[in-house]
């Protein structure tokens, strides 16, 4: 059952009715993002982003993606059930000689077809075995981020086996300590603000927050120094982390309050750029009971 591609497009054939012309997708996966790690369930977290988009648009309280990586994007970028296409059996590890089955047509590539240039930002982690599952050979004109389960926020090293996992399209982005989250944030408002008009623009956000890994600075732990427990501490310094947005963005330098801090930056990018009011904006997790937001 294609549920996911019947699901976007359809929101994209409304769009076109609307305004006449193809909308503008950007599509956010956070990491690991459960139920009440969102402002609007639960009030300790303060997102005024993410917040006023829930408000002005649409939350599915009800809607539901894998309890594994793999196959919620696996399900994403087809619209197939993960047992449909054999990749209902959890992750894939680093090693394994295995992806999304090169026969299968994915989202982007269906994208492209009609015209949509399209980049990814972030996580890939449907196979790397071969070049041919690669993102760059799967629907992507772009992609910048890392290939398997996920990597230390600071080195990029992968977490399950030794490596770096850092990429620039087939390149290998240069080492640094820079913290990861600022790192896509910035390179994703590159794109819209890089982006030609004239062509409808499909941006998968797959992002480093909140993440597996209880990687904060101590300035952002601290704004909950009231709370005990370490894990919950240094989780909630995640996802209220702030981003200065850097001089070469062409956006006014401002502090956004993480994961909020992406969001806000594409937000205003996309308005920037006289995009917003075009585009679909799409915000979910990729894994457990979640659900989207849509702002359209």
């Amino acid at each position: 059952m294609r549920l996911a591609c019947s699901i976007l497009v359809a929101l994209v054939c409304v769009s076109v009715v609307k305004s006449d012309k193809q909308p503008h997708i950007v599509l956010i996966l956070a990491e690991d993002l459960g139920w009440n790690d969102v402002g609007w369930h639960n009030p300790d977290l303060k997102m005024p982003i993410l917040n006023q988009l829930a408000a002005d648009g649409v939350i599915f309280n009800q809607s539901y993606v894998q309890p594994a990586c793999t196959p919620s994007r696996s399900a994403l970028f087809t619209g197939y059930y993960p047992f449909k296409i054999k990749r209902q059996h959890q992750m894939l590890l680093n090693l394994e000689a295995d992806g999304l089955s090169l026969d299968l047509k994915t989202l982007p590539e269906m994208l492209k077809d009609v015209g949509y240039l399209t980049h990814l930002v972030g996580k890939w982690h449907l196979g790397f075995c071969k070049e041919e599952y690669l993102p760059n050979k799967r629907g992507f004109d772009s992609f910048y981020g890392w290939l398997t389960l996920g990597t230390d926020l600071y080195t990029k090293e992968n977490v399950l086996a030794p490596g770096y996992d850092f990429r620039d399209n087939t390149g290998v982005v240069q080492e640094s300590d820079t913290y990861l989250p600022f790192m896509l944030a910035e390179r994703a408002v590159d794109i819209v603000m890089g982006h030609y008009k004239e062509y409808p623009l499909f941006l998968e956000f797959s992002m480093a927050l909140p993440g597996k890994f209880l990687e904060v600075p101590q300035d952002y732990e601290d704004l909950y120094s009231d709370i005990d427990d370490d894990r919950t501490r240094k989780f909630y310094g995640i996802c209220n982390l702030n981003i200065v947005v850097s001089k070469n963005t062409k956006l006014p330098n401002r502090k956004l309050s993480a994961m909020d801090n992406s969001i806000g930056l594409l937000v205003e990018a996309l308005k920037t750029r006289g995009m917003w009011d075009d585009t679909l904006f799409i915000f979910t997790s990729d894994v457990s009971n979640q659900f989207p937001l849509l702002q359209i």
